[in-house]
């Protein structure tokens, strides 16, 4: 009986959120541009963790930093689908670079993901001398495109 009671309940949600629906591809450059920042916001969080974890800022615990690696590898994958048509301009620090080169800014996210996923396996050893030494490639990687994308 119970099951029989969700359904209507369910329905009831889906169409509370129509209206959201909707109004999301209006908006569909701006969405782009909120998907993108918060994928860089959050994959930052986590990338800060392990700065600070492997550079004396923050003790050392081999399970979190895997966790924040892992999070950061998977967080690497998300921004780019907000790189869409239109989300050149709005509330953005990208440049418009981004769509005038986009082999090389597709290549620059690569090496990103590249280093995120070998600074993962780096973490995954638990040593924090190689943890760290991978983490600076990895950001070096990140700071590559930020400084042919991104305006300050």
């Amino acid at each position: 009986m119970r099951n029989r009671r969700a359904i209507p309940a369910i329905a009831f949600g889906l169409l509370l959120l129509a209206p959201v629906t909707c109004l999301a591809q209006l908006s569909s450059a701006d969405a782009s541009i909120r998907h993108r920042k918060a994928a860089f916001t959050l994959m930052n969080t986590y990338f800060v963790r392990i700065y600070q974890a492997t550079h004396g800022e923050r003790p050392y615990d081999p399970g979190e930093v895997l966790e924040n690696a892992r999070n950061v590898e998977m967080l690497s994958r998300l921004p780019w689908a907000g790189f869409g048509p239109g989300s050149d301009a709005g509330a953005t620090r990208a440049r418009p670079d981004i769509w005038l080169e986009p082999e090389r800014f597709k290549q620059l996210g690569d090496t990103m993901q590249e280093q995120v996923s070998k600074l993962r396996a780096a973490a995954q050893s638990g040593d924090p001398a190689v943890t760290r030494a991978v983490f600076l490639k990895a950001r070096e990687s990140c700071q590559a495109c930020h400084q042919a994308f991104r305006a300050d």
